[in-house]
């Protein structure tokens, strides 16, 4: 499975971003933009981030919607003093929500673990310069 896209909803200082990756994606402009904090939104719905500091200063929940190669979407949603919830739409099947996960990655999604190889995620890594963030998609 590999991210196809990404949306991400009043995650820290992301209110709204909907990205379309490509084998290869760079993360590039000026400190304090929030270039980390897409990579970090990804993480939380990997490892179903515990706390409430990743949800946007006056709103009540984050979110985090990764889309699969063949088919699946994954929601991750974080409301304050709750633990995350997810919802999976696999093709063909209506979607399946998991609550009450105390923290952990539902059995059932064990393969979103955060297994970097596994999403085809690399590395955050600095290519120098004005804090350009690039991470291997695909």
């Amino acid at each position: 499975m590999i991210i196809e896209r990404i949306e991400i909803r009043n995650f820290q200082s992301i209110g709204y971003a909907d990205m379309q990756l490509a084998e290869w994606v760079s993360i590039v402009g000026e400190s304090d933009l929030g270039k980390s904090a897409i990579l970090r939104a990804v993480r939380a719905a990997m490892v179903n981030r515990r706390g409430d500091d990743p949800i946007r200063h006056g709103a009540k929940a984050a979110e985090v919607t990764l889309y699969l190669t063949a088919g699946p979407v994954v929601t991750w949603r974080k409301e304050r003093g709750k633990s995350g919830v997810y919802v999976v739409a696999r093709p063909g099947e209506p979607p399946r929500t998991y609550e009450k996960t105390a923290g952990e990655v539902p059995e059932g999604l064990h393969p979103l673990r955060p297994n970097e190889k596994l999403l085809g995620l690399a590395a955050l890594r600095d290519v120098g310069g004005d804090h350009h963030d690039a991470a291997r998609v695909a």
